[in-house]
């Protein structure tokens, strides 16, 4: 057996006792590292290079031992708490529709919601157990794939209300592939970001081309942030003062060309969002008359029978809720959404992989700017219509779209610390493998 064979096989022994299999690879790779190290250490001894694999594979130790202790501490983490929170979620919205809103159309479940709930469980179920690298991996071949059937749907759905149909929730999808593309521009310098900044631009256009102002707010904002992270930690090696102007002008081209073609647009949509407007004055009114519990008072020339909330299952359900049942109804419905937003971003912010973080980001960032343009339209600041209310108000494709996220979100969560950055060290092994004063420390504590 040559010599490095003799690594590699003990590597397969270890390896073979762990049943987790997306860990075996990089656990592998980080135990023949070790050993050739020490090797190597031999060797500058003196030892010659078949001794000197043989000593270092002796101070590893049992390789069965070994693979059985890494087993124990190298596994999935279970998300099924956020699944049955989201689950959770999504049955609440159904319920609040049946049993609290008086619209006939909101009273029932029709059959397509309920198809489309099973769908969007399924969509999430699939993305939560499938390998989210497969984004850093195949970023161009996703990105092609969402640009392609953006443009399918834009061919193909019907127009409504001035907006072409089946393409509204086309934007939630928008910022995985430019996560990707943003991935594998690292190192690249500034080529690296006009890359990001032309995945942008493409998307950006279709955005424009629904209409979806919404969805251009929300995909520019995420693409923003999660740019604007990987400068600030150097991602792509050119000073930062002159990356962080380029980045901005290249994902506010839109807003700028919008302002340009639409000014007189743009100042009205202004006006409305103070108030000006006809259904903001009137919600303002119906939240200021609204109570902490119970239906709400407005004086006999202002009852609702001159302002009738439309849209309670869409657009308007807050204020619904607030003005015929109380502002407590409104807080706790927020507050499960908020525990969900806080759980999420904890989980956020402990990815060990650049890839992870930015996936998971990506994703929160959008589930969490849906929710808070939609308080805001409902509280009576109207500057655009919302997005919709993710997992909660009606709208069949947006619940497919925003439950495949949280899918791929919860895959990131649940696998994301054995996710290997191409120019970083496996974090995990290093600290259950080590080198202290010349002795190997494996540390079978560690969890």
């Amino acid at each position: 057996m040559q010599p490095f064979e003799k690594i590699r096989e003990y590597s397969r022994l270890v390896c073979s006792q762990i049943r987790w299999e997306g860990a075996r690879e990089p656990i592998s790779k980080e135990i023949e590292n070790h050993i050739m190290d020490q090797r190597d250490a031999y060797i500058a001894d003196g030892v010659d290079e078949t001794e000197a694999i043989e000593h270092a594979l002796c101070q590893m130790g049992d390789p069965v031992v070994i693979g059985t202790q890494l087993d124990r501490t190298h596994r999935p983490k279970a998300q099924w708490g956020m699944l049955l929170l989201t689950m959770t979620m999504v049955m609440m919205g159904v319920l609040i529709r049946i049993f609290l809103l008086s619209d006939p159309l909101s009273t029932s479940l029709s059959r397509k919601e309920l198809i489309s709930i099973i769908i969007g469980a399924l969509c999430m179920l699939t993305a939560y157990f499938s390998d989210f690298t497969l984004i850093g991996k195949y970023p161009k071949f996703i990105f092609a794939g969402i640009v392609g059937l953006s443009i399918v749907v834009l061919n193909t759905s019907p127009m409504l209300n001035g907006r072409i149909y089946y393409a509204a929730s086309l934007p939630l999808l928008f910022q995985i592939g430019f996560v990707g593309i943003l991935y594998n521009a690292k190192n690249k310098g500034y080529l690296g970001l006009f890359q990001c900044g032309l995945a942008f631009g493409i998307m950006g256009y279709i955005t424009m081309k629904i209409p979806s102002l919404s969805g251009l707010l929300i995909f520019t904002f995420t693409c923003m942030v999660t740019l604007f992270i990987a400068i600030h930690r150097e991602w792509f090696k050119v000073k930062k003062q002159f990356a962080y102007m380029i980045s901005f002008a290249l994902v506010s081209w839109p807003f700028l060309l919008i302002g340009v073609i639409n000014f007189r647009s743009i100042i009205l949509r202004f006006q409305m969002a103070l108030g000006n407007g006809y259904i903001g004055t009137n919600v303002k009114q119906l939240i200021m008359s609204s109570r902490w519990i119970g239906h709400g008072y407005l004086p006999p020339v202002e009852s609702t029978e001159v302002f009738r909330i439309p849209n309670i299952d869409t657009d308007f359900m807050f204020t619904y809720l607030i003005y015929n049942y109380g502002w407590l109804v409104f807080i706790g419905i927020v507050g499960l959404i908020g525990f969900f937003i806080i759980k999420g971003f904890k989980c956020v912010v402990n990815q060990k992989s650049s890839l992870g973080l930015l996936v998971s980001l990506s994703i929160m960032l959008t589930y969490t700017t849906q929710v808070f343009w939609y308080i805001l339209w409902n509280l009576g600041f109207q500057g655009g219509s919302p997005f919709t209310l993710p997992l909660l108000a009606k709208g069949n494709i947006a619940l497919i779209v925003n439950l495949a996220l949280i899918g791929i979100m919860l895959s990131v969560f649940r696998t994301g610390d054995i996710v290997k950055d191409n120019v970083q060290k496996f974090s995990p092994i290093e600290q259950f493998i080590s080198f202290e004063e010349g002795k190997l420390v494996i540390d079978f504590k560690r969890k």
